[in-house]
């Protein structure tokens, strides 16, 4: 009677279990997958943001307000545009405007093109941005023709003599690439729609094909909202949102629990009627050893005491279940679910490593894994910067910034995952360049990585919380050895370790200098407040470096170059300074001020002095470095490409992943 009790009390609560865990586990991930959707039509917002501003300062340049000027009324249609096909195809003025957007129109009145440099452009609809741009002076929207994603810019011009102002419309493509710039995390997917159609896609294979309507697996969840007249689609892989909703007591545990119960009464009930004499004794023989059970304690440390495995052997834990690793793991070690591949640097207190990692039916990915030093594994207030280091960077989505992907603990070492991007920084190609004979970085390329950097600087200070006010990010450690010039022509800005934002956990303490002292602020040297003004002294030193191949600063130790760090510039420096080639000496002339209010006042401010001067192209950027670097960077493609982990696992227990993921992908 008791076993069937406990069998049926099991039962019913198995079944309010279940409906406690369905509920739960449907919040979660519809939570996860909104949170996604929302950061990838953020990331968009900040891009179309970002256009809205390089449309300004086109719009405020004076050889287009003269050109347009010089176009009367009663000029012709063709006259008309072949003055401005001229002036966007060739002017000088034009060329940083140019290279960013493929496609330049102009119209004179609010619902239509007058003139547009590529007829491709012809059939989009833009009445309601053009209206919109002449109106409040400028707009931004998502367009679509053709299969074509656009993203439209306008802005209103005053023309010199004419009552009535134009409006500039600049159109930039929205592609696959740009999406994968943007993606949550590696197994997501993210797209664009219109009427129900995907017109452009990017992510891993399975949830691309949820985006297209085949039916999805239940841990893959599609959500939508608008984007302008089109729509956003993401389909958020939650298959971890959904193991860690389902907990480690699930229904199924529940009854087999009662189930066990059951029998434990039931045996024991028959134990108390067995005879005396049939009680076994010590005399009893043994069992077997090839029948007996198997076991592997689950806690730190465990020993195995599977049949033919040795009890030394180290457990590799993986997914949801407990492997046993029965060769070493090839390249430098596994973190979590990442097999290291070659280190690729080191500072006070953490390690950087390339990474792939391993998926079902061939699917890898690379990586860059940062992992905390092991001489601060308890270390609580490295651990804290480092929490802050991830949390923060994982918030941060930007074409130009490398997004932290995943954030964990694997043993006793805390590490973050980030995009793998094929490049090299800033610092090690200055010094390629000039241990090649090839000298410093060339300008063109320099004020292109400036004007890129600039762009993420931008982002990071205008960053706001969740209620709206703004975090006060200062990077406090932009340098060449943080800047990537990617393969791909890209310049990303990353490791925001010591980031200053309001709302850190982890405090820099009073006195405590933290940073490059050779790309440091006065400011910061000296341990005042530093703003956002000081991230663009530390940018400007960044360029007198790419375009000397040294140091502003130079110093026989670090107290020496502390004293030149909070002084700044002095009567000594400046005519270098001053004799670099154009437009160098009166850009460092604004961004190099000891004082912070004399420099420029934001990042935007520092982009547009960059703005009338020809820039690189990226295609150029990417050029440059694989003249560079190339070889090098082929041979580490290969390796990350051709390293496959030789860890033959056998699964030997069904356990709860024991790694502390926080947020991982």
């Amino acid at each position: 009677m008791a076993a069937a009790a406990v069998v049926a009390l099991s039962a019913v609560a198995a079944m309010v279990l279940k409906s406690t865990v369905d509920h739960r586990t449907e919040a979660a991930v519809e939570g996860e997958a909104t949170a996604r959707l929302a950061r990838v039509h953020a990331a968009l917002a900040a891009l179309a943001k970002t256009d809205v501003e390089r449309a300004t300062l086109a719009g405020s340049l004076a050889p287009l307000r003269a050109t347009l000027a010089t176009l009367r009324l009663h000029d012709s249609a063709t006259a008309v545009a072949a003055t401005l096909k001229d002036a966007f195809a060739s002017e000088p003025w034009w060329e940083p405007i140019r290279r960013e957007f493929p496609i330049t129109g102009v119209a004179f009145g609010t619902s239509r093109l007058d003139f547009v440099t590529d007829a491709r452009a012809a059939g989009l609809s833009l009445a309601d941005v053009i209206a919109q741009g002449a109106g409040e002076g400028s707009a931004s929207a998502f367009v679509a023709d053709g299969g074509v994603v656009w993203l439209a810019t306008t802005q209103r011009v005053a023309v010199p003599g004419r009552e009535r102002p134009a409006v500039l419309v600049l159109l930039r493509t929205v592609d696959a690439s740009a999406l994968t710039a943007i993606l949550p995390t590696p197994l997501d997917a993210v797209g664009i729609e219109s009427q129900g159609r995907v017109l452009v896609s990017a992510g891993a294979v399975q949830p691309v094909a949820a985006l297209g309507g085949t039916a999805a697996p239940s841990a893959i969840r599609v959500v939508r909202r608008p984007l302008d007249a089109l729509v956003l689609v993401v389909a958020a892989d939650c298959t971890a949102v959904l193991s860690g909703a389902r907990g480690v007591v699930t229904p199924a545990a529940v009854a087999a629990l009662g189930g066990a119960l059951a029998i434990l009464l039931f045996v024991l009930s028959l134990r108390s009627r067995r005879p005396a004499g049939k009680q076994p004794t010590l005399d009893s023989p043994p069992v077997p050893a090839s029948r007996r059970e198997t076991a592997i304690d689950g806690g730190e440390g465990g020993t195995s005491a599977l049949p033919g495995v040795p009890a030394t052997l180290p457990l590799v834990h993986e997914g949801t279940q407990l492997m046993v690793a029965t060769t070493e793991p090839a390249g430098l070690g596994v973190v979590g679910r990442y097999t290291l591949i070659d280190k690729l640097g080191e500072g006070g207190m953490a390690q950087v490593f390339t990474a792939v990692s391993y998926g079902v039916e061939g699917f890898q990915r690379k990586f860059v894994v940062k992992r905390l030093r092991a001489e601060f594994a308890s270390n609580k207030a490295a651990i804290a910067q480092f929490i802050d280091e991830a949390k923060l960077a994982s918030s941060l989505v930007h074409s130009n910034i490398i997004p932290v992907f995943d954030f964990g603990l694997a043993g006793d070492a805390y590490f973050m995952a980030m995009e793998y991007i094929l490049g090299r920084d800033l610092g090690r190609l200055v010094e390629r360049g000039m241990a090649s004979g090839r000298g410093p970085l060339p300008i063109p390329m320099l004020l292109y990585a400036a004007s890129e950097t600039l762009k993420a600087l931008d982002y990071a200070h205008a960053r706001q919380g969740d209620d709206g006010r703004p975090l006060g990010l200062v990077h406090r450690d932009v340098s060449p050895s943080n800047i990537l010039l990617s393969l791909r022509g890209e310049v990303k800005l990353f490791d925001f370790g010591i980031v200053k934002a309001e709302g850190r956990t982890s405090k820099t303490e009073h006195g405590m200098i933290k940073g490059n002292l050779s790309f440091m602020a006065p400011e910061q040297a000296r341990c005042q407040a530093t703003d956002a003004r000081s991230d663009l002294f530390s940018l400007g030193l960044v360029m007198h470096f790419c375009a000397t191949g040294k140091t502003l600063y130079q110093g026989e130790s670090s107290y020496e170059l502390l004293l030149k760090a909070a002084s700044g510039p002095d009567a000594v420096d400046w005519p270098g300074i001053m004799a670099l080639p154009a437009p160098l000496p009166a850009i460092l002339h604004v961004a190099l001020q000891p004082d912070p209010s004399a420099r420029f006042p934001s990042a935007a401010a520092f982009a547009e002095a960059l703005a009338p001067y020809p820039h690189a192209s990226s295609q150029e950027a990417a050029a440059y470095v694989q003249s560079l670097v190339g070889e090098d960077l082929a041979d580490e493609a290969s390796r990350l490409t051709q390293s496959k982990s030789n860890l033959s696992r056998e699964k030997v227990f069904a356990n709860e992943d024991r790694s502390k993921g926080a947020g991982g992908t």
